[in-house]
């Protein structure tokens, strides 16, 4: 909109046009000034399709009657007309990705008719342009295909051969469609080009059907169970249809009685021609004021409403009113969805559209019922992946044992990777700290380049580096390997058990490790070292002990704690630098720190991988440089790694040179939220195989 102000000046002021928003929501403006018009500062220029008059504007002005109706809308079921489900028919704008790449990737429509004729109808084909893509403006319908084009595929071995003899020798390539898939015709509003995908936009406008989801504004939700002519709806005085039927029994038992005023003030509103505005927090008892107006406007709450499939007057008075209700994004279509079995993500846990999960309240109340045969099976079968069992299944084999519990797997190793041995004893677990040569024993070797992830196109695994194949397995590798420190350092894991053992605050600890305070003499992870080489294990539990009986108040809390480090190190037969020194970091195997490529040929990658390379160059910088370094940038170098695995852990932030923040293992496990973490998202909640879902509407008849 371009405006000349008094003074000349011109501005320009831009409008959205068919902006794209996240759940398939777009912002679109439209004018509501014209070339010629006068305006003020407070002048509105346009409105857009979630305003209206300069107000939010989500729903629609729906006449609301609160009455059973043959049982259709029991409990949080509504009963609405023909006409109110026009009037909440909303519009959506969907996204359909194309990712490709150039060099194997052909647009062309002839060519694709030429490989795979009789494939596109005349119809079809007349939507789409020279290079197999949409026409701006084109309606397409449900199963229409929006593009086609070509893509070489992977020759066989055989075909490699064909090609190295011959150069001139041709294979089919791969058709690949792009269809769409939702219930209504879309138009192509704009296609956008970007390198290595093309993102098609189009907008689909969705009627208000069965088993839709509406809400009021006082969380008085419904789902719709029948949508019935205007004809057969009951009729007020005038002759008008009602267009919602809710039933009265769900005010009370939702206790959102907000909803009653509010169809109460919409009636005055109807009558007076004004907005009506209740003002928040005034004090006012806003049901006095609405029953006061009422009277005063000589408005009746209740009508004698008609039948008007029989034409029969209804026998009592009936609650009418206005109400404003909104259609929420829960439609039927997208509740509905089902899932048999085959997709599996890196944590080997169903995917895809409709595989439904079994969250932490569904296990508890399982489990408080006794249902422990279907949550067994919820879990050991079809919560993970399970070919063989589904093999004999479809066969009317035995069932076999359920698979190892990937996911349980690997919160296990990634505990083993942060230095705590876990270990399995009867029906329990026992966890004690991981030594250096407990590593060294599951350990293939050592990665001497852990900096080095993968290269090329080809994800290449490089030699000594963290996919590196006879040391790792490769990319889904399974074999331990490590790291070795150019020192030993105390293990971050165990940091507050060494303090406690050497008698120190977190503070003086860490001055110690950064130089400016001494410990007997020393300083510097050297200084840790030193002294915890020199605890006698059994000697200072006894001492600990004898301290134990004469000790103050404030002191009982901090030699338990030693006492319970100390007795614990006994108990394994462990010395102190053995428990809590470290200079082998086990690095786990690659299947439980993936690499994979995305449609887009990103790269994407598990953080722990960035951890790795994080401590690798800082080791092998620091090994290539030591004998330059004085005590000071030695004292910097022994701090920069001591972090890098304190961080690897998850205890703080990255030490990193790209300046991004990747997750660490205790961040992994739990989660930077509560839903995130693997334990919560993977183990408490497992999406099924062989699941389903979908809305239920009652049917009285």
């Amino acid at each position: 909109i371009n405006i000349t102000l008094e003074n000349g000046k011109k501005i320009k002021k831009g409008l959205y046009n068919n902006f794209p928003l996240n759940q398939d929501g777009f912002l679109h403006s439209k004018a509501t000034v014209k070339v010629g018009d006068k305006v003020k500062w407070d002048t509105p220029l346009a409105e857009n399709n979630y305003s209206s008059g300069r107000t939010l504007s989500l729903g629609k002005n729906l006449t609301v009657a609160y009455m059973p109706w043959k049982g259709y809308n029991f409990e949080d079921g509504a009963v609405i007309t023909e006409s109110a489900s026009k009037k909440l028919t909303h519009s959506s704008m969907h996204k359909k990705n194309i990712f490709f790449t150039p060099s194997k990737t052909t647009f062309d429509i002839d060519k694709f008719i030429a490989w795979y004729p009789g494939l596109l109808t005349g119809e079809n084909k007349a939507k789409l342009d020279k290079e197999g893509l949409p026409k701006i403006g084109e309606t397409f319908q449900p199963k229409d295909v929006l593009a086609a084009y070509l893509e070489e595929r992977e020759l066989s071995e055989e075909e490699k051969i064909i090609r190295k003899i011959s150069k001139a020798a041709r294979f089919p390539l791969a058709k690949k469609l792009v269809e769409w898939d939702e219930e209504e015709a879309g138009t192509v509003i704009d296609i956008r080009k970007n390198g290595r995908h093309i993102d098609i936009y189009l907008k689909a406008s969705h009627p208000f059907k069965e088993g839709d989801k509406l809400s009021g504004r006082y969380g008085n939700k419904s789902i719709v169970t029948k949508i019935i002519p205007d004809s057969e709806a009951p009729h007020r005085p005038d002759g008008t249809a009602v267009d919602i039927m809710i039933n009265p029994h769900g005010v009370p038992g939702r206790m959102n009685i907000g909803q009653i005023l509010e169809t109460a003030a919409g009636k005055i509103a109807k009558k007076t021609g004004k907005r009506y505005v209740v003002n928040s927090f005034s004090g006012e008892d806003n049901a006095d004021k609405v029953l006061k107006e009422m009277k005063e406007l000589k408005i009746e709450p209740n009508e004698t409403l008609t039948d008007g499939a029989k034409g029969d007057k209804f026998e009592k008075p009936i609650f009418v009113g206005h109400q404003y209700f909104m259609k929420l994004r829960h439609i039927v279509k997208k509740k509905a969805g089902e899932h048999s079995f085959g997709n599996y993500d890196i944590n080997e846990t169903p995917v895809g559209k409709g595989a439904q999960k079994l969250d932490p309240m569904l296990s508890h109340s399982l489990l408080a019922h006794g249902a422990k045969a279907n949550l067994y099976e919820m879990s050991a079968y079809k919560g993970r992946a399970n070919e063989e069992y589904w093999t004999n299944l479809s066969l009317g084999l035995p069932a076999p044992p359920p698979s190892d519990n990937f996911v349980f797997n690997k919160m296990i190793n990634y505990m083993k990777s942060a230095g705590v041995n876990v270990k399995k004893e009867g029906n329990k677990f026992r966890i004690f700290p991981l030594t250096d040569t407990q590593v060294k024993e599951w350990s293939t070797g050592e990665l001497k380049d852990p900096g080095a992830l993968l290269v090329g196109k080809n994800l290449a695994e490089r030699k000594g580096g963290l996919f590196d194949r006879e040391m790792t397995g490769g990319l889904r590798g399974e074999k331990w390997s490590h790291i070795k420190l150019i020192k030993k350092i105390p293990n971050p894991m165990y940091e507050l058990a060494i303090t406690k053992l050497l008698g120190l605050t977190e503070n003086k600890f860490n001055k110690i490790l950064d130089g400016s305070l001494e410990l007997d003499g020393k300083t510097g992870v050297e200084a840790i070292h030193a002294a915890l080489k020199g605890i006698d294990v059994k000697k200072e539990l006894k001492k600990t002990k004898a301290e134990l009986k004469d000790a103050s108040d404030s002191a009982v809390n901090g030699l338990n704690k030693k006492a319970r480090y100390l007795k614990a190190l006994k108990d394994l037969d462990y010395t102190a630098d053995e428990a809590y020194m470290t200079q082998y970091l086990p690095v786990l195997p690659p299947i439980f720190r993936p690499v994979y490529p995305l449609p887009s040929g990103d790269l994407m990658k598990s953080d722990l991988n960035e951890h790795y390379r994080d401590i690798g160059v800082i080791n092998n910088n620091y090994k290539a440089i030591k004998d330059k370094l004085g005590k000071e940038e030695q004292l910097e170098y022994d701090q920069s790694i001591y972090k890098a695995v304190k961080a690897y852990q998850g205890f703080i932030d990255p030490i990193s040179f790209s300046g991004k923040k990747y997750k660490g293992v205790i961040k992994e496990l739990s989660g930077t939220q509560v839903k995130h973490g693997l334990i919560h998202s993977s183990t408490w909640s497992k999406r099924q195989d062989l699941s389903a879902r979908s809305t239920i509407t009652v049917e009285p008849d």
